[in-house]
């Protein structure tokens, strides 16, 4: 069962029903905690006589929450008339039924309302009639349709600055939110909703892709006078027009390009808080709103502190065209510094019909390294099988589709439970700083013009492989490279840490004894005051490979204005400074290349063979398999066996590429739950 009891103190918010937690959400009516792991059942491809058996079948899995798609185009008539009731063509359109059968069987349910829902359905889920009319669509630089060449069928891209684009969609979110707020918990099954759906401008994040809309450009001016106020930087002496191209020749005509980038951040934060509020306004009060992100580590299109001014809570979505381990664990842990719930809320599970579905024991070890790097909750996506999609462990008449991954499923559901995974954690006092500047230069200086980079880091590509490193973008490769190595150095020296972004609060970045800059020439100066505060209240800033020289304004910086700090120049002085401050990292248990993540509850602060015993996770990054001591066996201090497998482990560890195990140990001569020691 993944239905905790808690009897936590709280005092809930005026009207609320379903409150955040770290642990999942907390149940308000019968003050319970109800864990995030859950799968996808999309009612739209089932029909009706096929839901009860599929349901059933998901809480054979152990699972009690239901993820769920609510597609626009499906239940829209004619502009502003939605049925909620019978069938269109091949699609079922009875939410109500629906949710209705959820509830009869116990299983809570976490909707998906858009006004995109993936679902690989045509548009993403927006109306045909929506994706046709030209007013509504994305421009590029030369004033074109932005085409997003996705199957079914490539469309155009709507515009998320267009104000037509958003009454109509925002008509859409308010229409189904009335529809919904009937059926919140306690009197029906909804828990949660997701607004939208991986907000990335389609997919098309390239600096000078998109978007040219006249509302966008418009928009552009009145940003950037109100970021600016009376100063603005001598790049705008004549005229604010957004830039169509790379072509800046020093540091202060690159003003205008990240002014540009941070603009295309607010495009799509400002659409979001407009759904949210018509969300609110249609009923859908009282419980939490999520967003999912897609990952990558260059063309980022906004970040999650930014979505979280609208959202309860932003984290990022997991998929993949290959197995990459890395790029995951660099997802969960910036998910794990800067989410208000580091929820996966959409984990590839099986494949679309057009990808090479993925063998079930890859895509277990990306659940697993999901849970060894911070996430508290996991969504199957998806669990039933549907047209498009294929190795979905459960048919749409309810039945197994594989023996191989359904049973994989059931038993990694059932060990995340039995060992209490999601209320166990690392303890991290390390972060490194994702900034704003940084991040919007990297994209900047893109090599791969139009392509999209966050398309691209789905095939493994990272920044390494996509960005100028020459010119103005010199100090930018500088400080990734910098940042590339200090990451290595905290890996494989067994010390946990973060990525915390620099839009983060005072709150946030207080959570860490230290804090690591990586610096290009240009850093945002509104990170200056933050880290003073950080730094007065005791904190410690390790800044490397050298001082920034620059605002992002083209101003010279004030070097007398940086917070105290040590400058650090490679990972080698970065690790020194942390064992002087005191930071050390824990004992090892694997040997390298292997890492290791020990999970612990909040009554377990000491080693695992000193405990009642713990939760072990180890991944092989490499391309090769691995052999490992488990160091944790020498002198017999204690025991380890594969939670999914139930197999003892002999003092060694053997992983296969690419691949995470699961280990659950005990200090020898602990006596186990009904058996010997």
């Amino acid at each position: 069962m993944l239905l905790a009891l808690t009897m936590k103190e709280h005092s809930p918010a005026e009207g609320a029903r379903v409150e955040l937690s770290n642990e999942g959400l907390l149940l308000l009516a019968e003050d319970r905690l109800l864990s995030m792991v859950g799968g996808s059942v999309e009612y739209v491809h089932l029909k009706v006589a096929q839901q009860a058996k599929v349901l059933d079948a998901v809480s054979e899995l152990g699972l009690q929450m239901i993820s769920a798609s609510v597609p626009w185009s499906i239940h829209e008539v004619e502009a502003g008339s939605y049925l909620f009731q019978g069938a269109q063509g091949r699609y079922q359109r009875d939410l109500g039924r629906f949710l209705d059968s959820c509830h009869e069987r116990g299983l809570f349910v976490w909707l998906r309302i858009g006004p995109a829902v993936g679902l690989e359905l045509e548009g993403l889920g927006f109306p045909r009639r929506i994706l046709d009319e030209g007013r509504f669509q994305a421009r590029g630089p030369q004033g074109e349709p932005v085409i997003i060449a996705l199957p079914p069928a490539a469309f155009a891209a709507p515009s998320y600055a267009s104000e037509g684009l958003l009454a109509e969609a925002g008509a859409w979110v308010r229409a189904v939110s009335t529809q919904i707020a009937s059926y919140r918990y306690p009197e029906g099954p909804v828990v949660a909703v997701s607004i939208d759906d991986k907000a990335s401008f389609f997919y098309r994040t390239a600096a000078y892709d998109q978007d040219y809309h006249p509302d966008a450009v418009e928009g552009f001016s009145t940003f950037v006078k109100a970021r600016h106020g009376d100063t603005l930087p001598e790049v705008y002496a004549s005229v604010i027009t957004p830039p169509r191209k790379m072509d800046a020749r020093s540091v202060g005509d690159l003003a205008l390009h990240l002014d540009w980038l941070a603009y295309k951040e607010d495009i799509l934060r400002t659409a979001i808080a407009h759904f949210v509020a018509e969300a609110r306004a249609g009923g859908l009060e009282g419980i939490p709103l999520f967003h999912g992100a897609p990952h990558t580590e260059v063309g980022g299109a906004i970040p999650l502190t930014s979505l979280q001014q609208s959202v309860e809570s932003a984290s990022y979505d997991l998929f993949s065209l290959g197995q990459n381990l890395a790029q995951h664990r660099r997802a969960l842990r910036r998910a794990r510094a800067n989410s208000r719930s580091t929820v996966v809320g959409q984990l590839q599970w099986g494949a679309p019909a057009w990808w090479a579905p993925p063998l079930a024991h890859a895509q277990c070890s990306a659940a697993l390294g999901a849970l060894m790097h911070g996430a508290r909750g996991l969504i199957f996506h998806s669990l039933v099988e549907r047209d498009r999609w294929v190795d979905a462990p459960i048919s749409c008449e309810g039945r197994p589709t594989g023996v191989e991954r359904y049973a994989l499923t059931q038993r990694l559901i059932a060990a995340i439970a039995d060992l209490e995974v999601l209320k166990r954690s690392e303890k991290v006092e390390v972060a490194i700083i994702s900034e704003g500047c940084t991040r919007r230069l990297s994209l900047l200086s893109s090599l791969v013009g139009p392509l999209s980079p966050l398309v691209l880091s789905l095939f493994g590509l990272g920044a390494n492989e996509l960005c100028d490193d020459r010119g103005l973008f010199a100090a930018s490769a500088a400080g990734r490279a910098f940042e590339g190595s200090v990451e290595d150095a905290l890996l494989h020296s067994g010390l946990p840490f973060d990525w915390v972004e620099g839009e983060a609060s005072d709150e946030v970045l207080g959570r860490y004894r230290a804090l690591i800059l990586p610096c290009a020439d240009i850093v945002d100066a509104a990170l200056w005051p933050k880290l003073e505060r950080y730094v007065r209240n005791g904190g410690t800033l390790l800044l490397g490979p050298v001082r920034p020289r620059w605002e992002p304004s083209g101003q010279a910086l004030d070097v007398a204005a940086l917070p105290a700090h040590e400058l650090v120049a490679n990972e080698v002085a970065t690790l020194r400074a942390l064992q002087e401050l005191g930071v050390k990292a824990g004992p090892r248990f694997v040997e390298a290349p292997l890492i290791a993540a020990r999970l612990r509850d909040e009554s377990d602060q000491s080693g695992l063979a000193c405990t009642k015993g713990g939760v072990l996770l180890v991944a092989n990054e490499t391309n090769r398999a691995v052999q490992s001591p488990l160091l944790g066996c020498v002198g017999g201090r204690c025991r380890f066996w594969d939670a999914l497998s139930g197999t003892p482990l002999n003092e060694e560890l053997t992983l296969k590429a690419g691949s995470v195990s699961l280990l659950r140990c005990r200090p020898v001569g602990v006596q186990e739950e009904g058996g010997s020691s």
